[in-house]
């Protein structure tokens, strides 16, 4: 009996799971492109599915609590996790997938962003969007991201100042905040990225007096819209305040380091799960890596980013023995797969 309702649990966690993709109308058309401003359509939509999401992971929450079994795959329990960061300004995306488990055949990655997307200010309405330069743009129209979708290896949007008076830490008011927390949380429907990443860098002067919790508040409401999407800060620039009670440790689900090599501590009432060291193969790496991972399997981390993921022929042994140290597996790449060429529109033009 006591099997027989264990079986029953998990195929109820399975159901409920699936019910996470449903939703109850269809996709409100787009006017443009651009997206800078939203319909109330368009935001009843996001609602909507972010309150579905929302009560179908309380459901599977109870169902483990009960005994059911814990989905080991999913971003937010899958243990000695592989990230990767890609500059596709220049660097070819699609390498991550070619990153191979040689018993398995299956990608070392769990997860991509293609560094990066942008937060561009509206001059019209002084507010914060999406922004994709001319190479994400590409990739998007030509179906790249979906490629790697595709491969197995979930892709992320990440976010980055650019320059102008949109940025993480300018937001004035929570309105402003809430505004940018829809129109991020419409791309990432529209698109299936899986995740959302968020670098302080190169904002300017915003036209008024930025609150002092502008970062935390504004990934607060990206969290809200989005509660099934692994949201990840690097943590750098100002993201030490506090909103509604929440540091950035809180609301976040993966805190990164911004130098490479960077052992991370915990920081903002982030557990030690939520840290993630960095190393990257063209920055830095750690020079003793199986003493490094043991360390922050020891201190519990959540596994490790990996910045600039490249393609050359001497990539692969600067991965090989961190998938070795974090799970005990070795590397296998095909042969003739990688691209290691450095070029602009890399991963669009011939």
């Amino acid at each position: 009996m006591k099997y027989f309702i264990i079986i029953v649990l998990a195929v109820c966690t399975i159901i409920v799971s699936c019910s996470k993709e449903r939703t109850a109308r269809d996709f409100p058309p787009l006017a443009s492109d651009v997206v800078t401003e939203l319909t109330s359509a368009q935001i009843a939509w996001l609602e909507q599915i972010a309150k579905q999401k929302r009560d179908s992971m309380n459901k599977v929450d109870s169902l483990i609590a009960l005994g059911a079994v814990v989905d080991t795959n999913s971003l937010f329990h899958k243990k000695n996790k592989m990230i990767a960061i890609v500059e596709v300004n220049d660097h070819f995306f699609p390498n991550v997938l070619y990153y191979l488990d040689s018993a398995t055949r299956k990608p070392i990655f769990d997860l991509a962003f293609p560094f990066s997307a942008n937060m561009n200010i509206d001059p019209a309405t002084n507010k914060a969007y999406v922004s994709y330069n001319p190479q994400h743009q590409e990739m998007l129209q030509k179906g790249i991201f979906r490629q790697v979708m595709q491969g197995g290896v979930p892709v992320g949007l990440s976010l980055l100042g650019n320059h102008d008076a949109a940025g993480w830490g300018n937001f004035t008011s929570e309105a402003d905040a809430i505004d940018f927390a829809q129109k991020v949380a419409f791309e990432v429907r529209q698109k299936g990225f899986s995740a959302v990443l968020s670098d302080d860098e190169y904002s300017g002067t915003p036209a008024g007096t930025p609150l002092p919790n502008s970062y935390v508040m504004a990934m607060y409401q990206i969290k809200q819209l989005l509660p099934d999407i692994f949201l990840c800060y690097y943590v750098y620039g100002g993201g030490s305040g506090t909103y509604k009670g929440k540091q950035m440790g809180d609301v976040a689900d993966a805190l990164f380091g911004a130098f490479y090599p960077q052992y991370i501590t915990p920081v903002y009432n982030a557990p030690n799960s939520k840290m993630y060291p960095s190393t990257s193969e063209t920055d830095g790496g750690f020079g003793d890596v199986a003493g490094t991972v043991q360390r922050a399997k020891n201190d519990g981390y959540g596994g490790f980013m990996f910045y600039n993921v490249w393609g050359t022929s001497n990539s692969p042994s600067f991965y090989a023995p961190y998938l070795k140290a974090l799970r005990g597996k070795t590397l296998y790449v095909p042969p003739g797969k990688l691209n290691g060429q450095q070029k602009d529109f890399i991963n669009t033009r011939p």
